[in-house]
């Protein structure tokens, strides 16, 4: 997840600069993102644990496809909060090309 986290942030700062929309002295981002989205990545990729936890109290057994399931929606919600800010930044530099 980090490794990903860095090349989306690498990307998104890439496709910014290419687009120009930022004037002289703006900022891409604010210092404090930068802190706090690797947080809340890791407490999306860890609320499928939670809720298997959750599950497997209420139901008093563990089912395997709930626990795999809930890892694997956690961590596509991690990736694609990761991507979506380089992939916005893309497609306004795409069409401000055009």
């Amino acid at each position: 997840m980090g490794g990903i986290g860095l090349i989306c942030l690498l990307l998104f700062f890439l496709f910014i600069h290419l687009a120009h929309a930022l004037q002289p002295g703006e900022d891409a981002i604010e210092p404090m993102v930068l802190f706090a989205a690797p947080i809340l990545f890791n407490i999306a990729y860890t609320g499928g644990w939670i809720a298997e936890l959750f599950l497997r109290i209420v139901s008093r057994e563990r089912n395997s496809i709930i626990a795999s399931t809930l890892l694997k929606l956690g961590l596509s919600f991690s990736l694609f909060i990761a991507i979506l800010p380089a992939a916005i930044w893309f497609f306004i530099w795409v069409i401000g090309s055009i």
